[in-house]
């Protein structure tokens, strides 16, 4: 472990850098005292005074405008001094004396005595961080939004922390996901036409909208169920930013007035009807792109590309390639437009990219191979950047050139988010887990998660001891360690670890379960838990693993997590995204509670179910 730094000593070095007007200086030590202890002193309101100094300019300094209505006032006084009439004194005079009347005559504007003001009831239980937890692996980066003319401002989305914004060119990151609730964010869409508005598409919610840069949302639309894809474009073609299409691996959506309403685009039988990439085109006059994921058998569409010159309304399958899965290990079919040339685009897909230069009229080969993360080169005609097996390439139609030495880790199936700047084409930011930055078109990269939400974590008791806790994996075993209730963590490092058990390798009843489970009271009986796609979905053993059973009466579940309660132990909760079950006789049986509002785990008391909820800068 490192010595920690000495804050005092940043501290008076960033106030000295704050006074010489070194705004970038300040800054940087300031962060680095904030790192170590989020509430040293006044550190993080001189790091936003800093931030705010460095960005100023003429036509933002609020004292320049000042001074400039001062002056304003003073010169309109000057000119209508002379017209002012003797009538208009005596009525100011009369009015001094209006205002002076005794207080028991009624006057008309009077000052009326306020209400008092009831102060908020405390809350009896509040959180208090113990760990800044930027040590944990960063969050998956699942969407970038950058603002169109100031580089500074950027956002992001994450899979399980919200969204975040940073004015400094990502050198630090605030949480900017006030009123988004639980949801997991897929999209960004930023309005060209109105930077400070944005809208999100999320699973567990639908479409947010923002009009204040983030700092507060609003649920637009969606009924809030588990959408494994959320897509919110704005259609390019529409200068006044009203008009937006939106989907979730179902049928499209538009809205024609910012968000406020949507209506269907198309008939109940028409094809495509599970949107998994959408695209409108700008100045295609109605030219829309979307594809259909072949992995969906119910549908009676034929999974491919399809194109619309109508706005959507009515749609043309093209063929394109091989048949592929649209959703495959390491990618996501996306429509990626070339900065350079509206008539082209790009097309990612499973084990290959398409290209078309005739607005998807016709597609062929770009690059023969995976692109986990994959953006157009603002700077060059018909080139692109590809993440591909973890190092960036830059791609043209006759050649690939590998860019740099950087390895870029993936975040959520193994992919990443690229982001190119219309305001500093040299600018690249690259999204897998955490953020990296390039300012020379990829030759060189800095890491800027600082401030970032690490990624979600389970948290468990080790024993009855309250202050020994663990965060498991998904074989249970424990990822990092405290001994002290959370305020420090090491990394575990015991191999012989498996399902809380250091014994003999345990057999599995089906392969690859969500997560492991060892009852709190009884380490004989263990849980393995699965997903939506491998029925009876629960197994338990009462042997310690050598045998397993399959549990009775549980449904189809996603993401589940299993809480014992303390003092029935008999009972079980297993709660997932939108699904929540229950068992009395130790996972045996199971029976559905209805739709949980958060995770809810059952408290050591047993007495009541607390609501937890992953939203927490850095941890």
């Amino acid at each position: 472990m490192t010595a920690p730094p000495d804050l005092e000593e940043l501290y008076a070095r960033a106030a000295e850098a704050l006074k010489a007007r070194d705004y970038d200086v300040a800054a940087d030590l300031l962060r680095q005292v904030l790192v170590t202890d989020e509430d040293f002193k006044d550190a993080s309101s001189l790091l936003a005074k800093a931030i705010r100094l460095k960005r100023r300019r003429w036509y933002t300094d609020s004292r320049y405008w000042g001074a400039i209505g001062a002056a304003v006032l003073l010169v309109v006084g000057i000119l209508l001094a002379p017209y002012l009439s003797p009538a208009t004194s005596r009525g100011g005079r009369a009015a001094d004396e209006a205002d002076s009347a005794p207080t028991g005559t009624s006057q008309r504007g009077a000052l009326q005595t306020a209400a008092p003001t009831l102060a908020p009831t405390a809350v009896p239980l509040a959180w208090k961080r113990v760990y800044i937890g930027q040590e944990w692996p960063r969050d998956s980066i699942t969407a970038i939004a950058l603002h169109p003319t100031d580089p500074d401002v950027m956002y992001v989305g994450t899979y399980s922390s919200g969204i975040f914004k940073s004015i400094d060119g990502g050198l630090s990151w605030q949480p900017a996901h006030s009123g988004l609730g639980r949801a997991w964010i897929h999209s960004l869409a930023l309005d060209p036409s109105n930077p400070d508005t944005l809208y999100a598409g999320t699973s567990l919610g639908g479409v947010f909208k923002t009009t204040d840069g983030g700092a507060n949302w609003t649920h637009m639309f969606g009924s809030g169920g588990w959408e494994w894809i959320s897509i919110v474009i704005l259609d390019p073609g529409d200068l006044s930013g009203q008009h937006l299409y939106y989907t979730s691996a179902g049928p499209l959506f538009e809205s024609n007035n910012a968000g406020e309403s949507w209506s269907h685009i198309g008939g109940s039988s028409s094809c495509p009807d599970r949107f998994v990439a959408v695209a409108a085109i700008p100045g295609g006059a109605g030219v829309m792109l979307a594809a259909q994921n072949s992995g969906e058998s119910t549908s009676p569409c034929q999974a491919g590309v399809y194109r619309s010159l109508d706005g959507g309304r009515s749609w043309q399958h093209i063929p394109v390639g091989p048949p592929i899965d649209w959703w495959g290990p390491g990618t996501t079919t996306a429509f990626i437009r070339d900065d350079q040339d509206e008539d082209t685009l790009f097309l990612t897909a499973e084990h290959v990219v398409y290209w078309s230069r005739d607005l998807g009229e016709t597609w062929e080969v770009y690059f023969a191979g995976v692109c986990s993360g994959f953006a157009s080169d603002p700077s060059r005609d018909e080139a692109a950047y590809c993440i591909h097996e973890g190092q960036l390439l830059l791609l043209d139609p006759e050649r690939q050139k590998s860019l740099g030495e950087a390895a870029f880790e993936g975040g959520l199936l193994n992919q990443q988010r690229i982001s190119t700047s219309a305001s500093s084409q040299q600018t690249l930011v690259i999204g897998g887990r955490g953020i990296s930055i390039s300012h020379d078109s990829g030759g060189t990269f800095t890491e800027h998660s600082g401030g970032l939400g690490a990624e979600g974590f389970d948290l468990a008791l080790a024993t009855d001891d309250m202050s020994e806790l663990l965060i498991p994996a998904a074989d249970s075993c424990p990822r990092f360690a405290s001994s002290d209730a959370g305020r420090t963590w090491e990394e575990w490092s015991d191999p012989s670890c498996r399902a809380g058990l250091r014994e003999a390798p345990l057999t599995i009843p089906v392969e690859q379960p969500q997560m492991l489970y060892r009852h709190p009271k009884n380490p004989q009986l263990l849980y393995a838990i699965y997903g939506r796609d491998k029925p009876p979905y629960v197994h338990f053993s009462k042997d310690g693993g050598a045998t397993w059973e399959p549990a009775v009466g549980m449904g189809s579940i996603s993401d589940a997590r299993l809480f014992f309660d303390h003092q029935e132990g008999q009972r079980i909760y297993l709660i997932g995204d939108l699904d929540f079950f229950r068992s009395d006789d130790t996972g045996w049986t199971w029976r559905e509670c209805g739709r949980p509002d958060a995770r809810q785990p059952a408290d050591r008391a047993g007495q009541q179910l607390r609501q937890t909820e992953h939203r927490a800068r850095g941890g």
